[in-house]
C-alpha cells in the first residue's frame, strides 16, 4: 500500500520534472507538420520531442471544415529514462486512469465573415450530449439564417470538436470584434485586448488572430491552446496572453568526473561491527590504462528568441581541460585520462598523477594504516607492531620493523632491523637487505643479506644467506638456502640449536614435504578404510545378507575406497616428479664461518646431516659423497654484498 507521503513526494517530484521540461504549443495541417514547426521553436531535433494532442487534425466530414492540429510539445531531457510503465511500478497501487469528472456536451457558435459556424464536443463521464433544440436556440439568438440541418445534425452527432458553416447571418462590418495588441516584457510576451461584437458582427477566428498577430510583429512563440480557448470562449477588455517568447538556454560547462577519490577522508574499515583503524582506505590503487576520470564536454548554448522573432543570444558553455600529473595520458577523444603505469593515484596541485612510489613521511601506524600499494613504498619510519606493509615494487624502511608483515614481489630493505617478536613475517620475492634479523621468519626468492647478524629466526633464501660485518653472526633458528650460508660465527654457547640447511631449492623442498605429509595421511586414512571394508565384507559372508543400512555402508565404503586410492596414485605420480625436478638441481651446498663455530650447530648438506660437537674457526663446510666435511674457509663475494635493487 503506497503511504499519502510517498504519493505527495511522488506528485512532488512530477511537478518539478514538469517545470524544468521547455514546452511549445504549435499547430499544422498534419502531425509531422506540427512536430517539424515545435522542432524549430525549441531549436532540438524532432527525436528529442515529445507531445499531448490538444486538438486531433482532420480533412473535414459531411461539409464540416478541415482541422488543424494542435499540439503541446515538450523537450526531453537526455538522460530520461523513465516511462509511465516505471512510474505505475512506482505506485502499482495508483490507477493511472484520472477521476472521471461529469461534464455535458458543449455548443459553440461563432460568426466569422464568410458565414455562421457550429462546434459541438461531446459529453465526459454520465454527462448529457449537446441536442438539436439547444444548437437551434444558440443560433437563433445569433440571428442565423439559413440554417443546414444536414450539417447542424451531422456536428451534433459526431461531437468531435471541430468547426462547420452551418448557415449565414445579415453580416455587418461595423460591428465586428476589435483586437489590439500589447507586446511587453522586452518582447518575451505578447497579448490581445477583444472588444465583444455589435449586432451582427463578426466574431475573431483562429485565422484572423494569427493573421493580426503576425502583422503586428508577432512571429514566434504563440499559445495555441490559449488562442484556441479564446475562440471558443472569447474574454473581452481585458489583456489575454497570445504569445510567449523563449528565454535563452546557457550551455553548461564541462564537467570532469573523477573515478577516485578527490579528497583524503580517512575511513576505517568495519570488521564484524569492529572498527579497525589500521585499515583506514587512504590508498586508491590502479592499474596500468585504468580510466581514472572521464569529461563530459561543455554545451552549446540555445539561443532564445522574442515574440518578435529577434534572436537573443547566449553563452556556450565553458571547456575545463584536464590537468595532468606524471604516469597519465588523454585518450585519443581526448574525454578520458588513463593511467601510464600501476600506482596510486591522486590529485597533487589539482593535477591527477599517478606515484609510483609512495612515500610515508612518518612510522607506519594508526595514523596512516595498513598499506597495500601496487606501486614501490618508502617508509621514512619505522612499521610499528600489528601493522602490514605489502606492495608490488620495492619495500624500503629507514627505521625498523616490528612484530609486522611485509610482502613485496620485489626487494625489501631495511635500514635498521627486523625485531619479529617471534611473530614478524617479512617476504621478498627477490632479495632482502636488514641490519639485524631477530626472533623472524624471513623469506627471499634470491638473497638474505645482514650486516650484524641473524638471531632465533627462520630464515630461507632462494640462492645465498650472507652475514658480512664484525657481529654478523647467526645463533639459534632454522636457516635454509639452496647455494650458501655465511657468516663471522655460527651458533654460541649455551644457545638454542642451530640449524643450517643447503643443497636444495627450499620452495620445491617445502612443496615437496608436504606432498610427503599428505602421502602419509591418505595412506592412514586408506588403510582404515581398508580394515573397514574388509569387517563389513567379512560380515556379510557370515550371514549372506545384509540389512539396509549396512548395504549403505558397504556401497559408500567401496566408493570411499575407490576415490582414496586414485588420490594416492595422482599424489605418487606428483611426488615422484617432485623428487625429480629436486635431484636434477645440482646445487653443491656450502655453509662457511670465518670466525667461531660452536658446538650445537646442525649442518644439513644435500640431505646429509653433520653435527658440530668440538669447537671450530674459519672453516667451510661441503658434501664429499655421503658424508660432510671441512675445507679452508671461502670467502663471501664482494659484488653480491655490494649488490643493491635497481
Amino acid at each position: 500500500m503506497v503511504s499519502l507521503e510517498q504519493l505527495k513526494e511522488f506528485m512532488r517530484e512530477r511537478a518539478e520534472e514538469d517545470r524544468r521540461l521547455r514546452s511549445v504549443a504549435v499547430s499544422g495541417a498534419t502531425l509531422e507538420e506540427a512536430l517539424k514547426a515545435a522542432s524549430v521553436e525549441l531549436g532540438v531535433p524532432t527525436r528529442r520531442l515529445e507531445y499531448d494532442v490538444l486538438q486531433k487534425g482532420s480533412q473535414g466530414t459531411l461539409g464540416l471544415g478541415r482541422k488543424p492540429w494542435s499540439l503541446m510539445v515538450f523537450e526531453v531531457k537526455k538522460d530520461a529514462k523513465v516511462s509511465h510503465e516505471s512510474d505505475s511500478e512506482f505506485m502499482p497501487e495508483i490507477s493511472s486512469t484520472e477521476p472521471v469528472v461529469n461534464e455535458d456536451g458543449h455548443i459553440h457558435i461563432r460568426l466569422w465573415h464568410d458565414g455562421a459556424y457550429i462546434k459541438v464536443t461531446a459529453p465526459v463521464g454520465e454527462g448529457a450530449p449537446a441536442n438539436e433544440n439547444q444548437a437551434l436556440e444558440l443560433l437563433h439568438l445569433r440571428n442565423v439564417r439559413d440554417i443546414n440541418r444536414q450539417v447542424l445534425k451531422g456536428a451534433l452527432k459526431l461531437a468531435n470538436g471541430m468547426y462547420g458553416k452551418v448557415g449565414d447571418y445579415p453580416h455587418s462590418p461595423a460591428a465586428d470584434t476589435l483586437m489590439t495588441v500589447d507586446i511587453d516584457d522586452q518582447e518575451m510576451r505578447a497579448s490581445v485586448v477583444l472588444t465583444p461584437p455589435g449586432m451582427n458582427g463578426a466574431d475573431i477566428s483562429r485565422e484572423e488572430l494569427e493573421h493580426f498577430l503576425k502583422n503586428n510583429g508577432v512571429v514566434h512563440g504563440l499559445m495555441m491552446a490559449d488562442i484556441e480557448a479564446l475562440i471558443d470562449e472569447p474574454v473581452y477588455s481585458r489583456k489575454v496572453v497570445v504569445a510567449q517568447g523563449t528565454k535563452p538556454i546557457p550551455g553548461q560547462d564541462a564537467r570532469i568526473i573523477y573515478n577516485f577519490d578527490t579528497t583524503l577522508r580517512i575511513k576505517p574499515k568495519e570488521i564484524e561491527g569492529r572498527v579497525d583503524f589500521k585499515e583506514l582506505n587512504t590508498i586508491r590503487n590502479v592499474l596500468k590504462n585504468e580510466e581514472l576520470a572521464r569529461k563530459e564536454p561543455a554545451q552549446r548554448g540555445i539561443p532564445g528568441r522574442t515574440v518578435t522573432g529577434r534572436s537573443l543570444p547566449t553563452k556556450d558553455g565553458r571547456d575545463i581541460p584536464f590537468d595532468l600529473g606524471n604516469n597519465v595520458t588523454l585518450s585519443k577523444d581526448g574525454l578520458r585520462v588513463l593511467a601510464t603505469s600501476d600506482g596510486q593515484v591522486m590529485l597533487l596541485q589539482n593535477k591527477i598523477t599517478v606515484e609510483t612510489v609512495m612515500v610515508i613521511s612518518g612510522n607506519v601506524n594508526n595514523s596512516v594504516g595498513n598499506i597495500n600499494f601496487l606501486g614501490s613504498v618508502l617508509v621514512k619510519g619505522s612499521v610499528d607492531d600489528g601493522f602490514t606493509v605489502k606492495a608490488v615494487g620495492n619495500i624500503e624502511v629507514l627505521g625498523n620493523v616490528g612484530k609486522a608483515v611485509l610482502e613485496t614481489h620485489a626487494d625489501i630493505i631495511v635500514h635498521q632491523g627486523i625485531n619479529g617478536g617471534g611473530e614478524g613475517h617479512v617476504i621478498a620475492g627477490q632479495s632482502l637487505w636488514s641490519k639485524f634479523i631477530q626472533n623472524a621468519k624471513v623469506e627471499a626468492g634470491t638473497f638474505v643479506i645482514v650486516s650484524d647478524g641473524i638471531l632465533h629466526s627462520q630464515v630461507t633464501a632462494g640462492k645465498k644467506i650472507l652475514c658480512k660485518g664484525k657481529r654478523a653472526k647467526i645463533v639459534g633458528g632454522y636457516l635454509r638456502a639452496s647455494e650458501e650460508i655465511n657468516a663471522s660465527s655460527l651458533g654460541a654457547i649455551g644457545s638454542d640449536e642451530t640449524i643450517l640447511e643447503v643443497g636444495f631449492d627450499p620452495k620445491l623442498k617445502e612443496e615437496l614435504d608436504q606432498m610427503v605429509e599428505q602421502k602419509e595421511q591418505l595412506e592412514k586414512n586408506f588403510n582404515q578404510l581398508s580394515l573397514n571394508l574388509q569387517a563389513l565384507l567379512k560380515q556379510e559372508r557370515i550371514v549372506k545378507t545384509l540389512p539396509p543400512e549396512k548395504l549403505q555402508q558397504k556401497k559408500t565404503l567401496m566408493a570411499k575406497h575407490t576415490e582414496i586410492k586414485n588420490q594416492l596414485s595422482q599424489l605418487t605420480d606428483q611426488l615422484e616428479k617432485r623428487q625429480a625436478e629436486l635431484e636434477a638441481l645440482r646445487f653443491s651446498g656450502k655453509i662457511s664461518s670465518s670466525g667461531d663455530i660452536y658446538p650445537g650447530t646442525r649442518f644439513i648438506i644435500k640431505e646429509v646431516t653433520y653435527d658440530v660437537i668440538r669447537e671450530c674457526s674459519g672453516l667451510t663446510f661441503i658434501r664429499d659423497g655421503n658424508v660432510v666435511r671441512s675445507i679452508k674457509y671461502e670467502d663471501i663475494e664482494e659484488d653480491e654484498i655490494a649488490r643493491r635493487p635497481g
